[in-house]
């Protein structure tokens, strides 16, 4: 990986990393306004509903915006957005006013995790291209611990209004380092602006360039003018149903055993200590889950890592409940957290981004993260009453059903990405 990919890894990964501290620090701070009487339970239900609306606008938003004007006006304006939004939280003068700027906030890092993973792999060269997309996945881990440090040391100290300042002069300061982002030359060359393309990989390549003909010289494609069904049609519709059911599936997952395991857990018996306590252990495998994931993605089939790792997550997943010691459910959820962030790192930051041809690749990102997000926001419905009728059993088999499901579809309709160049991928995809 050559200094121009480092750099622009670097500016990339900045924005996911405040990206995802932002939406961390929600669960915190809305703990604090419920203690301080600032809110109630209904109240943050609504903050927390708003918090996923606004992702999910976020997500259909960034795509036709990035795919029209491109991947760094699309990225810049983002950070603009949850930045002056995060700041003019701080000084919300009531908890309404919070709940809106919460949701416009939430446009904003609805479009980063969207723009952010497709830029980073139209810059990445093929060979490596999975390893270097794939280290975005630290921004979750470590966004997210922040994000808990923050609220553990910020807002009892200093105030929650305090960790949306942290949050947007973060955004900012990115804003500020962004400015210099190069475009996308694929996406340069997808709106015929081959000269301006080349410049980039002139810049990039710097001594290692060498001169030849621009990708689609002959057949360039406007984007503007692939409308937003081409998702639907005969030659794009399996991979639309791939992106579709991987990302229900990730964030449903994901948010079970982050969001909901420690609810569980209390009702159970445990104690709010211990059951934070339990979830601290088990969130290690955040960590090792990427790592393994950055590790190996380039050395195997993508398509069997993601099996590999959906299996891995439903076999413990469904043994979990059946732990004959408080140790050893330890154990197997540090399992279930390691293969779920393998699979965000492989399918979320890499796959899903590698699928989708260039003149409407944001859209088809943007289109399948909004609908994971909106399954997360109907999720509640399902998960409250399933537990309500027999526990934590139950929950988990829905937990493992869906892994399973989502490794029958990359099975059957994945395509393998590894080593293949993104043009290659997409051979025989028909835009119009």
């Amino acid at each position: 990986m050559g200094v121009a990919h480092r750099r622009v890894l670097a500016l990339v990964a900045a924005g996911l990393f405040v990206d995802v501290y932002d939406q961390a620090m929600g669960g915190g701070i809305i703990a604090a306004l419920l203690k301080t009487g600032w809110s109630d339970l209904r109240l943050n239900g609504v903050f927390l509903s708003a918090t996923f609306l606004g992702l999910m606008v976020g997500a259909w938003a960034a795509g036709p915006v990035s795919d029209r004007f491109g991947r760094r006006a699309a990225y810049q304006l983002n950070l603009l957005v949850f930045g002056i939004g995060s700041l003019a939280a701080a000084a919300s003068p009531s908890m309404f006013w919070l709940i809106a700027l919460r949701f416009v906030m939430c446009i904003g890092l609805g479009a980063e995790i969207v723009v952010g993973g497709g830029m980073m792999v139209e810059f990445a060269p093929a060979a490596s291209r999975g390893r270097i997309v794939a280290m975005l996945g630290f921004c979750s881990a470590f966004g997210a611990i922040t994000a808990s440090i923050g609220n553990y040391l910020i807002t009892p100290s200093l105030g929650w209004r305090w960790m949306f300042v942290t949050g947007g002069v973060g955004a900012l300061l990115v804003w500020l380092a962004r400015r210099s982002i190069p475009e996308s030359p694929r996406w340069l060359e997808s709106q015929g602006r081959f000269a301006e393309a080349e410049a980039i990989i002139r810049q990039i390549e710097g001594d290692a360039y060498q001169a030849c003909e621009p990708v689609g010289a002959h057949h360039a494609e406007v984007t503007a003018q692939v409308p937003i069904w081409v998702l639907f049609s005969p030659s794009v519709v399996k991979i639309t149903m791939t992106s579709l059911v991987s990302n229900i599936v990730l964030m449903f997952t994901v948010w079970l055993f982050t969001g909901w395991i420690p609810s569980f857990l209390v009702k159970q018996g445990l104690s709010v200590s211990s059951s934070l306590g339990f979830v601290a252990i088990m969130s290690a495998g955040t960590l090792i889950g990427t790592v393994l994931g950055v590790f190996i993605i380039d050395k195997i089939d993508r398509r069997r890592a993601i099996i590999g790792g959906c299996v891995a997550a439903a076999i413990a997943g469904g043994i979990y409940p059946f732990s004959p010691s408080v140790e050893i459910a330890a154990a197997v959820g540090t399992v279930v957290m390691t293969a779920l962030y393998f699979l965000l790192a492989v399918v979320y930051y890499v796959y899903l981004n590698e699928l989708f041809p260039t003149a409407f690749r944001q859209r088809g990102i943007g289109f399948g993260n909004g609908v994971g997000r909106l399954a997360l926001v109907v999720s509640p419905s399902l998960i409250v009453p399933v537990y309500e009728w027999g526990g934590i059993t139950p929950i988990l088999a829905v937990f493992a059903g869906a892994l399973v499901v989502m490794s029958l579809v990359i099975a059957t309709y994945g395509i393998e990405t590894r080593g293949r160049s993104l043009e290659t991928l997409s051979e025989g995809i028909r835009t119009r």
